[in-house]
């Protein structure tokens, strides 16, 4: 789910793109144990977010209404657990109340 939906700006690797796209690698927001904002970017998108000091101007589109609660779950999970990150992992049900508190 993470290469089709996301590696394409963030890298296979989770690097990003430097001034373009953030990296996802090292996240403050990915490596937080309150995923509730990480979350929130997956599914309704992000514009003007500031990354290690950078300011990335390059929208994010929201995935919230291409992906399940279940397929938003699975790219989190990934990018919370891998390339080093130690995120605490989501499940469906929190990614669906978030979906809910934000229509």
């Amino acid at each position: 789910m993470y290469i089709t939906n996301c590696s394409a700006c963030h890298g296979a690797d989770g690097e990003g793109r430097p001034g373009t796209y953030p990296p996802i690698k090292g996240s403050g927001v990915v490596n937080k144990d309150d995923a509730t904002k990480h979350i929130g970017v997956v599914l309704k998108g992000l514009l003007g977010a500031r990354a290690g000091g950078v300011l990335y101007t390059t929208p994010m589109p929201p995935f919230g209404s291409i992906l399940s609660d279940v397929d938003a779950t699975d790219i989190i999970d990934y990018e919370r657990s891998a390339w080093g990150n130690h995120g605490k992992l989501v499940v469906p049900a929190q990614v669906a109340a978030q979906r809910d508190h934000s229509e």
